[in-house]
């Protein structure tokens, strides 16, 4: 569905493709006529996001007040006015901080978790200005927890019907690439390989001077424009994102043409920052020394250095006590139908290449990696018992690890550790594979909850796109992502092997 079509709107203004430079002559500049159009549509898209908020705000707080009054006292008296004001300021004001009205796609369960993850600081923002206001207020506190409870679903419900109306090209990456050389084609090969097409379309490919030369398309991808009419050729296929194969040096034309395209809102991106915004992944093969450089500052970032360990431990402790019920449960079952020792014990390389001792529940016969060494596990791996199969499903094994947590050598998200002979196979093969060792590896991980278990390199490889992402865009909210994506992969029994 297209919200607007800038060709026919060129056409009805008598516009030229042909390239113009604003306040020279008469005719109206087509880019920045194509860019006025996108931008309003834009902002009307926004707009609309933050009416749906508005409303959204007030329902929660008609709801809750409903149900406060229902449930604890038919007599509680709630100054709805004043808070609804409060709130539709706090609230809105956190969605802005929590970049929810930022265009992209998401799936429906992850926009829910997002209204989630920023109402709540939004909450804790309106009980400080209620007490601010009138402490007395604050007597009625199940009420914000009510209001709490409720309002992300309606923001997210509001983003879900937002995305099925509006075009895709506001809300999904239009991507061209620019180049025809064997650069461009690479990128354009990665693009299309990656599995995440459902995130973006690649739209088509830009020439440049150096490669025009009668070229119709690149690796199956149309060649919809030289650099002359770059930027209208790109917002009359309202592509939004360009992608460039190298960092140059680039032609004076190329640097121009580039620069005109980023002041109309056409983002300009390197292949390396372009792959990890389009899949979520780190280009493992395809990374210059800018990026190589940028992913050791995770070593000095607060929430890595700090906040990471407090929460770890924090969240470790209260889970502890389910925890050892569960491994208790466990290791009945597994003594009882399957002879041999409870744990797994094995080494394993922690953070900064540092190995430490591994325990897990036991779900293999004992002495498993005897005769072959170590070893992935394979489909229907003959291997594993019966209920360590069910353990592994249910990813019940990896319980035991919590003490790791405790102890400082894994951490609750990250890198999942390997063994040091295939980690030291892993190095030579894998460039950049030991770069996930600057943070310490955890129990699940953003290659987790994406990818299926290990059985081969190519596996390997993808997991380490993924690290790597995770380790360079390391925060709470993608943590608070990974562990709530963990519980579906546990009750979706994702994965298991």
């Amino acid at each position: 569905m297209l919200l607007f079509d800038t060709t026919q709107t060129a056409q009805g203004r008598g516009v030229s493709d042909g390239p113009s430079i604003a306040g020279v002559g008469d005719r109206p500049d087509p880019v920045a006529h194509y860019g006025r159009v996108y931008a309003r549509q834009k902002t009307r898209y926004q707009v609309c996001l933050v009416a749906g908020d508005i409303v959204s705000t007030v329902c929660a707080l008609l709801l809750a007040a409903y149900l406060f009054r229902q449930l604890f006292s038919a007599d509680a008296r709630i100054a709805l006015l004043p808070h609804s004001v409060i709130f539709v300021v706090c609230w809105v004001a956190a969605a802005f901080g929590g970049h929810l009205y930022t265009l992209s796609v998401r799936h429906p369960l992850m926009r829910i978790f997002d209204a989630y993850a920023s109402l709540f600081f939004g909450t804790l923002l309106a009980i400080a200005v209620a007490f601010l206001v009138n402490p007395a207020w604050l007597s009625s506190r199940i009420f914000y927890v009510l209001a709490y409870l409720l309002a992300p679903v309606l923001f997210g419900l509001s983003r879900i019907i937002a995305a099925g109306l509006v075009a895709d090209v506001l809300i999904k990456s239009r991507v061209a690439v620019l180049g025809t050389d064997s650069a461009a084609r690479e990128v354009v090969r990665h693009l299309f390989s990656n599995g995440g097409l459902d995130t973006y379309d690649l739209v088509g490919v830009v020439s440049t001077d150096e490669d025009l030369g009668g070229w119709e398309e690149i690796e199956g991808l149309p060649v919809i424009a030289g650099l002359q009419d770059c930027p209208q050729a790109l917002l009359r296929h309202q592509v939004n994102t360009i992608v460039i194969s190298h960092s140059g040096p680039f032609s004076e034309e190329v640097t121009r043409r580039l620069a005109q395209c980023d002041a109309i809102g056409i983002h300009v991106l390197r292949f390396e920052a372009a792959y990890e915004l389009l899949t979520s992944r780190a280009a493992v093969f395809n990374v210059g020394p800018d990026w190589l450089t940028s992913i050791e500052t995770v070593r000095y970032n607060k929430y890595a250095t700090r906040l990471k360990r407090v929460l770890d431990v924090a969240i470790t402790v209260l889970l502890m006590p389910l925890a050892a019920l569960i491994i208790g449960l466990c290791a009945i079952f597994i003594k009882a139908f399957s002879p041999g020792p409870v744990f797994y014990r094995h080494t394993r390389v922690g953070r900064d290449g540092r190995h430490f001792t591994f325990t897990k529940l036991r779900t293999m016969i004992p002495d498993a990696e005897a005769d072959t060494g170590p070893v992935w596990a394979a489909e229907n791996d003959p291997r594993i018992t019966g209920i360590g199969r069910i353990l592994r499903m249910m990813r019940l094994d990896e319980l035991p690890q919590l003490l790791h947590v405790l102890s400082g050598q894994m951490s609750l998200i990250g890198p999942r550790p390997e063994r040091p002979a295939i980690a030291e196979r892993l190095k030579q093969e894998i460039p950049l594979y030991e770069t996930r060792l600057i943070v310490r590896p955890g129990i699940t991980g953003w290659a987790q909850v994406n990818h299926k278990y290990d059985s081969n390199t190519e596996d390997v490889i993808e997991k380490l796109r993924y690290d790597l992402y995770y380790i360079r865009n390391l925060s709470l909210g993608l943590d608070l992502q990974i562990l709530l994506r963990t519980i579906g992969v546990v009750l979706g029994k994702k994965g298991a092997r």
